[in-house]
């Protein structure tokens, strides 16, 4: 789906299982009661009733507007991008609500999140069953155990209401989310100033530690221009060049340029790259909660977001 949010989970699930006591110079124990963050995505979900998917119930046909944009008889709904259907998108969030509720280990879940970012999420893979079975073996998460879950909190295909989705729609309203990305920390709403990169996060979550008892990777790696790479080095370590930019020399075609200009009277070519713009489909939480939404004007949280709205996302 947009490759911002695929980016930054790929990157930060790397930073997201750094936060321990232990320093891992002197300390090699994975005990995961030592992990300092409690760092999950959360889904942002549009509410069927609110949109008036709810009406048909399970009678819904393929033709019907809302057939592929919501679960559980039209309750929950996400909009469809980049060919992935909202209701796949439902779907796959009700997963991860289910590892979370499942496995504590932020260990675990990160590795999903990891493994299902690099592999399973563009459209061809998705909804895949085979690419999800895959990333569970690699994070060690019972996929018969997830399965039970998904049908004990209220089966998707069926016209019932979810329990871990219907919390979803409760907790936006009651967060008062209005905007894409809010974030929160320790419960107080957060601004990155300069965008939410893996850096920006990373630096956010380490200045809320007590001055000297920050988790390692934040004396390792906070001020580094990628924390990401430095994290990966053992011991952590931030090398000079680390985060700097570049330059391509072919990005614009100069040696192009070069043999046109001789062989074609100076006569020149220009190249430019194009921007891909998406709506991110997965929230997360530092501490409290963060979340992603595409913004929606309104007094308690959800907006007045429209059917025509969510078709008309379709297309960004």
């Amino acid at each position: 789906v947009d490759t911002h949010t695929k980016d930054f989970l790929t990157n930060f699930s790397i930073l997201a299982q750094t936060f321990d006591y232990a320093n891992p110079i002197v300390d090699k124990d994975d005990d995961d009661s030592k992990n300092l963050l409690e760092f999950y995505e959360h889904p942002i979900l549009l509410d069927g009733h609110e949109l008036g998917c709810t009406d048909a119930g399970n009678e819904q046909t393929p033709n019907d507007p809302c057939y592929d944009l919501c679960t559980n008889g039209g309750r929950y709904c996400h909009v469809s991008h980049h060919l992935v259907s909202g209701k796949d998108v439902v779907l796959e969030a009700l997963r991860r609500l289910c590892i979370r509720k499942h496995y504590k280990s932020q260990h675990v879940y990160w590795q999903y999140i990891s493994h299902f970012s690099q592999f399973c999420w563009d459209s061809d893979y998705y909804a895949n069953d085979e690419c999800v079975k895959d990333a569970f073996q690699h994070s060690g998460v019972d996929y018969q155990e997830i399965e039970t879950c998904l049908q004990d909190s209220g089966d998707v295909t069926k016209d019932v209401e979810n329990s871990l989705l219907q919390g979803v729609l409760q907790t936006q309203v009651e967060m008062g989310i209005t905007k894409s990305p809010t974030i929160f920390v320790n419960h107080d709403r957060t601004v990155l100033w300069g965008g939410m990169t893996p850096r920006n996060v990373l630096m956010t979550l380490c200045e809320t530690f007590t001055y000297g008892e920050k988790p390692h990777v934040c004396y390792a790696c906070m001020n580094c221009g990628d924390p990401v790479a430095c994290a990966q080095r053992s011991p952590m370590k931030c090398m000079e060049g680390d985060g700097q930019e570049k330059e391509d020399p072919n990005a614009h075609g100069q040696g192009q340029h070069d043999n046109d200009n001789t062989n074609h009277g100076g006569k020149r070519r220009s190249h430019w790259g194009r921007w891909l713009f998406g709506i991110l489909l997965i929230g997360g939480a530092a501490g409290a909660f963060m979340y992603y939404k595409q913004q929606m004007e309104g007094q308690d949280g959800l907006g007045s977001y429209s059917l025509q709205d969510a078709f008309l996302s379709e297309s960004g």
